[in-house]
């Protein structure tokens, strides 16, 4: 017994080595610890530190008539991002006291600045996207003499008062006397009582600890925490109103690199997050990435996650019934393959670098109490569950009905049914009416285009049965060439996911969108009005001031509409009616817009009955608003 136990154990290191290609006298050749580096890491330690010493050879050297880089008003930032400042990898936050407040946060990357490369911005609404402004938080330790390096992944929660929880990653090198002489990595979080408008943080804001390492022009990571979710209890159990935050903790100590999943907890009585987490039993799975929590009715605390024994890749589940203090020990959820970097299998999709092919599984719990309460909903980006299809990514969808106990078998959510088409990290939302909500995105528009260009929408998929079935529609207007996208952002690109929301009226799409097609990102947000019969699009709008349609009426209309919009800028615009199938069927170019609010009256005679939207544009910044005719 013991032999076999030893031949077993001898073969996992074997597999594992062999899998990682490990050289314990370098730990950056371990593909884990070059994971953390390429993808936390937007520069090296020597370019920061040479950006500290020498900041006149970076200021916004894209920008020359901007002196310093600063957080500006919402009606500047969009003159920010048009001048090559791209942000990507967006979360957002709907508040639960007030649906129409919604704030956002992209990673933004300035490689213009000399010392504040990247940066999590913070964008708020209080009219449900109306109009947008911009917090003054910076997300950066108030520490005096620091630059840099990198971090990112912004993670926004509100609390059942309204209350917003933000948490982000800084990775930075320390001076003493303009030399450096350290550097440093944590998770950082901040807290806003005003729905985004200002934050209280102070350097005791932090999980764990900051993790130290002496200087070097080629950092080690050999431990960090990383890969944070947050979500609050929303139940009537004695742990409502808890916030959990989870992640990984990676440490290259030993002879293997050692990641850990943690679960901190926020009880509605304290100030701060409890010092000592909870920890997942992942003994049998070499590698861990990519966590996502969500709480029930019941208050259980589920937690999904990616795993591998070095055999094989799996979704894993593992929950809590005791308000986070414990959780169970992971059960899997579906096998799958092709889309982790690290093992063998990944596809190669244009506009998304190397470090960033994951099958980031997130996961959506149904809080109502419809015949499907307490669902629980998988999705997530693979080609295939125990083999490798030869058709391109797909995104899978699995849902549990007992908790977590068991798991149907997946399904495929995208309907294009094409060979060679990619449809890649996916996100999910569920409302307390039982109605899911899927984006993701998609290349099934353009088989025949030139594969170079890579020209991708954002799809939403809906289900209204509790994930049986799910129906189809592209949320953008004009796609993004992702040949591009990752230009001017040192190939990060999109980064590795969009994001969703959902109320008991609405589906908010919110996305990085690179239509400009020079390697530009900006934020966009669509607002859907759930329909059973038909979903569709009410409204989409850049989050910025810049355009912005205030009213069409009357609504419905039968002979005429008369159009309002607001522009921040003097220029031509080109006004069109689109109908149903995306067809311009009217259109109206250089139309002067002049600053504050403008007005257009539009014959519709001619219009037969049906949803109709108006699209006003300028370059490749537009916003759309629906109407109906009715005679």
């Amino acid at each position: 017994m013991r032999r076999a136990f030893l031949l077993a154990l001898i073969l996992q290191v074997m597999i594992f080595n062999y899998l990682f290609s490990q050289e314990i006298s370098n730990p950056s050749n371990n593909p884990i610890i070059e994971f953390i580096n390429n993808e936390k890491i937007r520069i090296r330690a020597k370019e920061a530190v040479e950006r500290y010493q020498h900041p006149e050879k970076y200021t916004n050297k894209n920008n020359s008539n901007i002196e310093t880089y600063q957080f500006q008003s919402s009606n500047d930032e969009i003159i920010v991002s048009q001048r090559k400042i791209p942000e990507s990898e967006i979360f957002s936050a709907i508040n639960p006291k007030n649906p129409n407040n919604i704030v956002i946060s992209p990673i933004k990357q300035d490689m213009g600045h000399q010392t504040d490369l990247v940066t999590c911005p913070v964008y708020y609404t209080f009219d449900g996207g109306k109009t947008w402004g911009l917090s003054d938080f910076i997300t950066k330790p108030y520490t005096e003499n620091i630059s840099l390096m990198g971090g990112g992944d912004p993670v926004l929660v509100f609390d059942n008062d309204g209350n917003l929880y933000f948490t982000w990653i800084n990775l930075y090198v320390t001076f003493n006397n303009s030399k450096p002489d350290s550097i440093k990595a944590a998770i950082f979080w901040a807290k806003s009582s005003d729905g985004g408008k200002t934050f209280q943080f102070n350097e005791n804001n932090v999980f764990d600890k900051i993790f130290s390492f002496v200087y070097s022009e080629n950092p080690q990571i050999t431990q960090m925490l990383d890969k944070q979710w947050m979500a609050c209890d929303r139940s009537n159990s004695k742990w409502q109103n808890t916030l959990y935050l989870s992640c990984l903790h990676l440490n290259q100590s030993g002879f293997l690199p050692q990641l850990q999943l943690r679960i901190y907890r926020k009880t509605p009585n304290s100030d701060t997050f409890e010092s000592k987490p909870a920890v997942i039993n992942t003994k049998n799975i070499f590698v861990v990435q990519f966590g996502s929590i969500d709480v029930d009715r019941k208050g259980y605390v589920h937690y999904v996650f990616y795993g591998t024994n070095g055999m094989t890749q799996e979704l894993y589940h593992s929950v809590s019934k005791d308000g986070g203090l414990t959780f169970s020990d992971p059960k899997k959820i579906s096998q799958l393959i092709g889309s982790m970097r690290q093992l063998s299998g990944t596809e190669n999709v244009i506009g998304i670098s190397a470090q960033r092919m994951y099958p980031s599984p997130y996961m959506a719990v149904d809080k109502g109490t419809d015949v499907n309460s307490d669902n629980i909903y998988v999705t997530w980006t693979a080609n295939g569950i125990s083999s490798k299809l030869d058709k391109g990514l797909d995104i899978y969808f699995s849902r549990s009905t007992d908790g977590g106990e068991t798991w149907a078998n997946p399904i495929v959510v995208n309907q294009d049914n094409l060979t060679g088409v990619h449809n890649f990290y996916s996100n999910i939302a569920v409302n307390d009416s039982g109605v899911i909500a899927i984006t993701y995105y998609d290349r099934r528009n353009y088989v025949d285009a030139d594969p170079q260009q890579a020209l991708t929408d954002l799809y939403l998929s809906t289900s209204f049965d509790g994930g049986l079935t799910f129906n189809d529609i592209k949320v953008n207007s004009e796609s993004s060439m992702f040949g591009k996208i990752g230009t001017l952002n040192n190939e990060f690109g999109i980064g590795e996911y969009n994001s969703v929301l959902i109320d008991d009226d609405y589906i908010y799409p919110v996305w990085a969108d690179g239509r400009t097609n020079d390697g530009n990102i900006n934020v966009y947000m669509a607002k859907i009005k759930i329909d059973k019969t038909q979903t569709s699009i009410d409204e989409i709008k850049p989050i910025s001031n810049y355009l912005n349609i205030n009213s069409i009426s009357p609504n419905p209309a039968k002979e005429q509409i008369n159009i309002e919009y607001n522009s921040e800028f003097q220029h031509n615009v080109l006004i069109e009616i689109i109908d149903i199938l995306g067809n311009s069927i009217i259109n109206f170019d250089n139309q002067i817009a002049n600053v504050g609010t403008n007005q257009i009256l539009i014959n519709t005679n001619t219009l037969a009955n049906g949803t109709y939207f108006v699209k006003i544009s300028y370059n490749n910044i537009y916003t759309i608003k629906q109407f109906k005719i009715i005679k």
